[in-house]
């Protein structure tokens, strides 16, 4: 495998007594689609803002190519970054905001104006050169920005919640937009978002960020089938925990006595007899049905959401669980309505056993 673009080891960064980003290690691979994911207030724009030259580390390397980059300054660094606003001098065309950063270089004309007509054929906006940044919609300025940020040829390009700005649909569209781009130049990208749904669609690993720490670092099928404990679990997508008690093991098996209000074998012969785990089920991996084993459980209410139907169930505990089914499989039978008495069963294969 070949030597990564960004390293970045144990970088801190503290604000006070708050720590933003606290010893954060994770490599940039050449190429690479890399999404930083985490609520609000997690240090993933702050980590950004570091790789940028932004803000100073307290500690920790930023590795770029073999490179130290803590005395560079922001300006000398190889990556650029295109910010959440995209930043667009609003007295300056679309032809000479692209130029901007190829002009304070100092390049040729010539050779600036061969990047930008390469830059606008790139993002697809040929025909609007001339037009001011008031003259364009959300999705054409985010172009515009993503140029300018293409135009010096980064190393590494940063994008902050690039498509916070858009509405769903052109949001959806511009990732595909990011994607073709990103492959075309083959450069590494790193996108900084708290949409899961986003990082899961455009980026080939994901790194999950909590309080300043990464908590789980892999490509996106990955971090959504055998997510690292229950916050992950918890934060890309729709999860059920169901907290269980190891009540014996043989076999290869597990016995577990669930809260719910039922027991199931778990493929497991690791686990400890008397512990207390936490197990995770995806809505569509829960096995919802008229009658049989299982918990008891009653339909609390069942949304339409085109290919799929979403549906809640109140448990005897009192623990609401989250079931998906498909419609277009659903033609002509059993469906779900509010009130409907259900037994809810866990697929062993489908249950993952989580740290807390």
């Amino acid at each position: 495998m070949s030597e990564p673009v960004l390293r970045l080891s144990r970088l801190t960064k503290k604000f006070g007594t708050v720590t933003a980003v606290d010893q954060v290690s994770l490599d940039i691979r050449p190429g690479e689609f890399f999404a930083l994911l985490g609520p609000s207030g997690c240090g993933k724009t702050t980590l950004m803002r570091m790789i940028a030259g932004f803000e100073t580390p307290d500690s920790g390397v930023i590795d770029l190519e073999g490179r130290d980059l803590s005395p560079v300054p922001p300006h000398r660094r190889p990556v650029n970054m295109m910010f959440q606003s995209y930043a667009l001098f609003p007295h300056m065309n679309v032809e000479r905001n692209i130029a901007f950063g190829l002009v304070q270089e100092g390049l040729p004309k010539a050779e600036i104006a061969t990047r930008v007509a390469d830059m606008l054929d790139l993002v697809q906006l040929k025909g609007l050169a001339a037009r001011k940044p008031h003259q364009l919609s959300g999705g054409q300025k985010q172009r515009v920005a993503l140029a300018r940020a293409l135009a010096k040829r980064p190393k590494l390009l940063l994008l902050d919640e690039p498509l916070a700005a858009l509405d769903r649909k052109l949001r959806e569209d511009t990732q595909f937009e990011l994607m073709r781009i990103q492959r075309e130049l083959g450069a590494s990208f790193m996108v900084v978002t708290h949409d899961q749904d986003e990082a899961m669609a455009m980026a080939q690993r994901i790194a999950v960020m909590r309080a300043g720490v990464i908590e789980q670092i892999g490509p996106p099928q990955d971090v959504y089938l055998q997510p690292a404990n229950t916050f992950v679990a918890g934060f890309i997508g729709k999860i059920n925990l169901f907290p269980a008690k190891v009540v014996a093991v043989a076999l290869g098996r597990s016995r577990l006595a669930l809260d719910a209000g039922f027991e199931m074998n778990l493929p497991r012969a690791d686990l400890q007899v008397g512990s207390v785990i936490t197990l995770a089920v995806r809505p569509e991996d829960l096995a919802v049905e008229a009658s049989g084993e299982g918990a008891a459980g009653q339909v609390l209410d069942s949304v339409f959401l085109g290919e799929t139907s979403l549906t809640r169930i109140a448990l005897p505990n009192g623990q609401v669980v989250q079931a998906a089914r498909m419609n277009a499989a659903r033609n002509g039978a059993w469906q779900m309505k509010r009130g409907d008495s259900v037994r809810v069963q866990i697929p062993p294969a489908a249950a993952r056993v989580l740290a807390s």
